[in-house]
């Protein structure tokens, strides 16, 4: 589904001889220019100077031609800035010369906008029943003679365009006045028209126009307007486009308030980004606020980083992700996200303060891990840092994965691949260290992993260092470090755990089948050596009684 907009222009010369003030509406529906989204603008000729229509005809021509000839992978911002030092080229380049004309253009494509703007001439957003105008005018005031353009197309060689963007909302109802509507019309009574809805563009256009005639203006009056009626289905390029467009800023103090936020208590501090608890002073709603770290932001890695998580926390619906919150366009004014609070601990501070978990507790928490990352796959999201700082158990006891930032999504990811290992040395796959790409076994790895500490507080082949090289070539059992695990759950570990993807269970939901199946205990359960029994932290005792055994022994041999 495209962009739905209603849309009207009207112009009038009024009580000039000749209307020099020329305006745009192109709203393509099908063929090649669909997916540049609606053009409009008024252009207005800078009165005093020669040549002013055709200034107007020449500015709005060529940004039409410029703009519908851009290449698509260019922003809108750029775009924009290109055309209009196009029209400015333009304007100075046919006669007669001395010619100059105002410029504001507007741009709807997908679910965001974008203005170009140089004069006098005014775009302006009416959401929410509020009025703001966009665009700053570029004039002068002097005693006798009136107000004077600084900024126009034709005016300098160099032409400095102001150009801004946002997001759409339904609803959202883009005006575009030359001076001779809102030099004549209060913003009272533009409000007033405007919030008509029974009424259409076009109705709301003239209106305007007839207006600003009836209340004596002196000028050509033109007005352009553009109602957005419907939003197409949000895409990951549009989250991609909201979220580059913001800055990265300083950390916030608790008691700060940010974008109507009411900062609270830090939750928790890593090296990429810091979590606060904070409540939405709109609603009340307690929410949890993830800000980056001010230090990569000029990191465009770091930037997809936040893309990621909250491309999947909007489009994932699991009891078993954290959900991020939309919010309205236009008030996030920096980088941040806004997610869902849930009261709880990580799964790495229950292991801490319980040292480590029952085998009963253990099971639990692995179906719904387990469950969660099969709510991934099936969405073709690879998690790729799954362990226990990336779990949360609410009140509920419900487990939540969090941290989605460096997951890898098949539609954006098709086709790139890093050969740097994401994530956590321990938990991470030998193949995926060894520089091959994380697929579902590799989740189901770092899960086993992750299980197995759940259990005995160790990893499987044990700690595993950065910039290491390790051989995966003898797995612990986990019964030598917790006596409580029984054989079938350490076999299942063991294939879960294996070093060859082959060998692993292929999908999150065959692991979580086989830990919620175990054999009948009716079948004689293999005794583990001797050797695998003891722990490692009893070898020291055993060492010293087995010393001072010896050296008793050794003394009475040489009475």
């Amino acid at each position: 589904m495209s962009l739905t907009l209603d849309a009207g222009c009207s112009s009038q010369g009024g009580k000039r001889k000749a209307n020099e003030d020329s305006c745009l509406v192109i709203t393509p529906s099908t063929g090649q220019y669909l997916d540049y989204g609606a053009l409009f603008a008024v252009a207005d000729g800078v009165g005093g100077m020669a040549g002013g229509k055709e200034a107007a005809e020449c500015a709005i021509r060529t940004l039409r031609d410029e703009y519908y000839a851009a290449p698509e992978t260019l922003t809108l911002e750029h775009t924009l800035r290109d055309c209009f030092i196009a029209a400015n080229r333009a304007v100075l380049a046919e006669p007669p010369a001395g010619r100059a004309t105002t410029l504001s253009a507007l741009v709807l494509r997908n679910r965001r906008w974008a203005v170009g703007h140089v004069g006098d001439t005014r775009v302006w957003l009416y959401r929410n029943r509020l009025l703001t105008q966009v665009t700053t005018d570029h004039s002068r005031p002097y005693a006798h003679i009136g107000s004077m353009i600084t900024r126009a197309c034709g005016l300098d060689v160099q032409l400095n365009a102001d150009v801004q963007s946002g997001e759409l909302q339904e609803g959202d109802v883009f005006l575009i006045t030359s001076d001779g509507v809102h030099e004549t019309l209060d913003v009272q009574t533009i409000t007033e028209v405007l919030a008509r809805e029974n009424h259409g563009a076009q109705d709301i256009a003239e209106t305007l126009v007839l207006q600003a005639l009836k209340a004596g203006s002196m000028d050509n009056v033109s007005a352009c307007v553009a109602r957005v009626e419907k939003l197409p289905p949000e895409t990951a390029s549009d989250i991609s486009l909201s979220i580059t467009a913001l800055p990265i800023r300083a950390l916030p103090k608790p008691g700060d308030t940010v974008d109507g936020f009411v900062i609270g208590e830090r939750l928790h501090s890593g090296r990429l980004s810091t979590l606060y608890a904070a409540v939405d002073s709109e609603t009340g709603q307690r929410v949890a606020l993830k800000f980056p770290n001010p230090r990569y932001a000029d990191d465009a890695a770091f930037v997809s980083y936040f893309l990621r998580e909250e491309w999947l926390g909007r489009r994932l619906d699991s009891p078993h992700v954290v959900k991020t919150i939309m919010l309205t366009p236009g008030r996030r004014s920096a980088l941040y996200t806004v997610m869902v609070f849930h009261h709880g601990e990580t799964l790495a501070a229950r292991i801490k303060r319980k040292s480590g978990l029952s085998v009963h507790e253990t099971l639990s928490l692995a179906q719904q891990i387990l469950t969660g990352l099969d709510h991934l796959h099936r969405k073709g999201v690879i998690h790729r840092d799954v362990k226990p700082e990336n779990i949360l158990i609410d009140a509920e006891h419900r487990v939540r994965l969090l941290d989605l930032g460096v997951s890898r999504i098949e539609r954006m990811d098709a086709g790139s691949q890093s050969l740097t290992p994401v994530g956590t040395p321990s938990y991470i796959a030998p193949e995926v260290m060894a520089g091959g790409e994380a697929d579902e076994r590799a989740d189901v790895y770092s899960a086993a992993v992750t299980i197995y500490e759940m259990l005995t507080g160790k990893y499987p082949y044990g700690e595993i260092e950065p910039f290491t090289h390790p051989s995966y070539s003898r797995f612990i059992p986990p019964e030598r470090y917790n006596p409580d695990v029984p054989h079938w759950l350490s076999e299942i570990l063991r294939q879960a755990c294996a070093p060859d993807p082959s060998q692993r269970y292929p999908h999150a939901a065959d692991f979580a089948a086989a830990l919620s199946s175990p054999p009948p205990t009716s079948h004689p359960q293999r005794k583990a050596p001797l050797l695998e029994r003891i722990r490692p932290q009893h070898w020291k005792a055993l060492f010293i009684v087995s010393l001072i055994l010896n050296l008793l022994l050794l003394f009475v041999m040489l009475r």
